[in-house]
């Protein structure tokens, strides 16, 4: 939705931090901030439209997030949040801003969207009907949901429906609303914040039509069920007095969301036990990045995904067996191998396509290992107890070899020129050579005993260059 009278990206967040840290001090009687309290963990970022570059301006989510208590976490929105800006720019242009937040701030692991409307508002004036627009709206939000899980398949992703505002048809956020959470249900990681009526519930409205008190009417319902899907009065707009013009909220109403959205979502996915600062399982490693099993901050359990009895994923189904995702309990996500962001098989290589780990064959490959490749299948196939990437011909010559025992690694005098291996099969006797090295054998990794070009690795080139020189020492000795 656009925006009116938005500030310079330089002073983004100024006024409304500054007001929260001078009123916390004032509150809480402190003239010297506690120690450690500007070492906040950014945590959410945020990505969309005015509703969010308003509440990036006023500070609105770190705000709120105080508020219930979460004085650590933070959010990040300057680059992120454009007024005026579609769904449409978000899934093409705009993509590369994400790219460089998450990339940029590691901690988050929580995206808050919030777009469409602008889109919704220029189809709407070219005459288009919601049932032809909103399809296309959707597309737009897949491409951005699906773009933030390639970077980090580990995050929770939430949109807005918005809440109802001066202009607004309420049928129309509702018709929104819905779509979205049949789009979100097949997207696993990705949630739909129904805010559809929280203003009425938060702030009543005094001078409607009938009027009623905060908390007179319904909030909208939650995830998974979402009833009743509009809360407050969704027969009357919003009340004036809670919005700085006709579609977008004062500064309190956005605190209201946000901390709505914290109620609904954001503190359990904050709050846990990856990060907490407890070592949970007793494993002698605490939250993530130190505890292996940790695939964020926001991880529900010190435990691997597929055995911690937790829906990580949000589809479901949970552990191993029943969740798709999960190849073994001791599975750290789940998400598909081949899509979760993790080099799950240990080869220096990290799922389908931009990893380029050798055992996908597509994102939906739920196994980094290649049964075919020796060098992948998690075997030790030679039997000399190395497998795969801590296997010298694999190590030295990569994972796209093959096989685990080339003819220079298998202890074998292939061409019988009385020489073995490209070491003389020590490694295949404990460190005891069992005869001299095979001179044409430059590694491990050759598959073959043989010269490049054919020659044999026995010594009829070595004595083809020595018959000059045994003619003429033959000559000598004859006179």
């Amino acid at each position: 939705m656009d925006a009116s009278g938005s500030r310079p990206a330089g002073l983004r967040g100024v006024r409304g931090r500054l007001g929260r840290i001078v009123l916390s001090a004032l509150a809480l009687g402190l003239l010297v901030a506690p120690s450690g309290a500007n070492a906040q963990t950014e945590r959410i970022l945020l990505v969309g439209d005015s509703w969010l570059s308003q509440s990036c301006d006023d500070g609105v989510f770190d705000t709120a997030l105080a508020n219930k208590g979460f004085f650590q976490q933070s959010s990040v929105c300057a680059a992120t949040t454009i007024p005026g800006s579609t769904a449409a720019q978000w899934a093409s242009t705009n993509l590369g801003l994400i790219t460089t937040e998450l990339t940029s701030n590691p901690t988050v692991d929580i995206v808050h969207l919030s777009m469409g409307g602008n889109d919704a508002a220029i189809y709407a004036g070219q005459g288009q009907t919601p049932e032809q627009y909103v399809p296309i709206i959707l597309a737009d939000i897949q491409i951005v949901v699906d773009h933030i899980l390639s970077i980090r398949p580990s995050a929770r992703i939430s949109i807005w429906p918005y809440d109802y505002t001066l202009v607004s048809n309420n049928l129309g956020i509702g018709y929104l609303a819905q779509e979205l959470i049949n789009l979100a249900a097949l997207t696993p990681g990705f949630f739909v914040l129904n805010t559809a009526g929280v203003l009425h519930h938060t702030f009543g409205f005094p001078l409607g039509s009938p009027a009623f008190n905060p908390g007179d009417t319904p909030l909208p319902g939650s995830y998974p069920n979402y009833a009743p899907l509009l809360g407050g009065d969704p027969n009357q707009q919003a009340d004036p007095v809670t919005f700085r013009d006709a579609v977008h909220p004062t500064e309190a109403s956005y605190i209201a969301l946000a901390e709505f959205g914290i109620d609904e979502f954001y503190a359990s996915w904050i709050d846990a036990v990856c990060g907490n600062g407890i070592d949970d399982d007793g494993d002698g490693d605490i939250d993530y990045p130190d505890d292996a099993e940790c695939t964020s901050l926001g991880d529900g359990s010190e435990l691997a995904d597929c055995q911690d009895g937790l829906d990580n994923d949000g589809d479901g189904d949970f552990d191993y067996p029943d969740d798709a995702g999960c190849s073994s309990p001791s599975d750290l996500t789940e998400v598909l191998d081949c899509s979760d962001g993790i080099d799950n098989d240990g080869d220096g290589y990290t799922d389908y396509g931009v990893g380029n780990d050798y055992g996908c064959s597509s994102l939906s490959d739920d196994s980094e290992l290649d049964p075919a490749n020796q060098c992948d299948d998690g075997i030790d196939n030679d039997g000399d107890g190395f497998f795969d990437a801590d296997d010298p011909p694999c190590a030295v010559h990569g994972l796209g070899l093959q096989i685990e025992d080339p003819a220079c690694q298998d202890g074998v005098d292939n061409d019988g020129d009385g020489f073995i291996d490209f070491d003389g099969a020590a490694m295949l006797n404990g460190g005891v050579p069992l005869a001299m090295a095979d001179p044409h054998c430059s590694g491990p990794w050759r598959n073959t005993e043989v010269a490049q070009g054919g020659t044999s690795c026995g010594l009829g080139a070595e004595l083809g260059l020595l018959i000059p020189m045994l003619m003429f020492f033959r000559r000598k000795f004859a006179l």
